[in-house]
């Protein structure tokens, strides 16, 4: 819990733990990704609905969905 407050605070940098465990570099690139967009029966994004997060962009790159938290 300490570790979120301190990323948060701009105190600490954020390390993805699934580049770290699998390929070994710790990587610290994230984008901001809306999961579970509504999507209506005309095929229009409405991006007011979902959650946002903070994902890791090589593991979005390799095909795996890492938050940072």
């Amino acid at each position: 819990m300490s570790d979120r407050r301190n990323i948060k605070r701009g105190l600490r940098q954020w390390e993805c733990w699934r580049c770290k465990s699998e390929t070994g570099v710790a990587t610290s690139a994230t984008t901001e990704v809306l999961l579970g967009p509504y999507i209506g029966p005309d095929g229009n994004v409405r991006k007011s609905m979902g959650t946002k997060i903070h994902a890791c962009v090589y593991c979005l790159a390799r095909g795996v969905v890492t938050e940072a938290r």
